[in-house]
C-alpha cells in the first residue's frame, strides 16, 4: 500500500456498522481471506511480523484521518499478549488519554487499547462494548465515539 511511504499491512479493521467482537478469540482472527471486511482481524499474525526486534504500527481512523492521518509508532511488546514496552512516537496526531502505544487490555470491552498504565480504554482494537454510545467505540477523544478503526503494521 501507498500510504505513509508505503510497505504497510493490514492487521486490523472494525467497521461498527457490523457489530461488535464477540469476543478476544474473534477480535485476535476475524474474517482472514478478506481484508476489505468491516471485521477483518489477523492480529495472530503479528508476532511473525516483527522487524528487527521491534514491531512499527499506524493506527488510523478514516473518519477522522483523511487517507494518511494517525499515530505512527514502534514499541517491541506484542500488544495482543503483553504491556508496552519501548514506545517510540514518529507521528503522534494523537497524544490525549493517556496515549502511549498499544497493549494487551486490563478491560474486559476490548482486546488492546491505548490508554497505557490505566483503567480507560480509548485507542480500543477488538472492542465488545460501544462507547460512549451506541454505534461507536472509544478512540482518541474522551468525548466523540469512533465508527472505524484500523490497524496496519510495517
Amino acid at each position: 500500500m501507498d500510504n505513509n511511504d508505503g510497505g504497510w499491512t493490514r492487521v486490523f479493521n472494525h467497521e461498527t456498522s457490523a457489530g461488535l467482537f464477540a469476543s478476544n478469540t474473534e477480535a485476535t482472527e476475524n474474517d482472514i481471506l478478506d481484508t476489505t471486511s468491516a471485521k477483518y482481524s489477523i492480529l495472530s499474525k503479528v508476532a511473525e511480523l516483527k522487524r528487527n526486534g521491534k514491531f512499527e504500527f499506524w493506527i488510523h481512523y478514516p473518519a477522522l484521518d483523511g487517507v494518511d492521518g494517525g499515530n505512527i509508532w514502534s514499541q517491541t511488546s506484542n500488544p495482543v499478549t503483553d504491556a508496552i514496552s519501548d514506545y517510540v512516537a514518529i507521528r503522534e496526531t494523537y497524544n490525549g488519554m493517556y496515549w502511549g502505544g498499544l497493549e494487551k487490555s486490563t478491560s474486559n470491552s476490548t482486546l488492546i487499547n491505548g490508554s497505557v498504565g490505566s483503567g480507560w480504554w480509548f485507542y480500543a482494537i477488538g472492542s465488545k462494548s460501544y462507547w460512549p454510545s451506541t454505534g461507536t467505540i472509544p478512540g482518541p477523544d474522551r468525548n466523540v465515539g469512533v465508527d472505524q478503526v484500523q490497524l496496519f503494521i510495517k
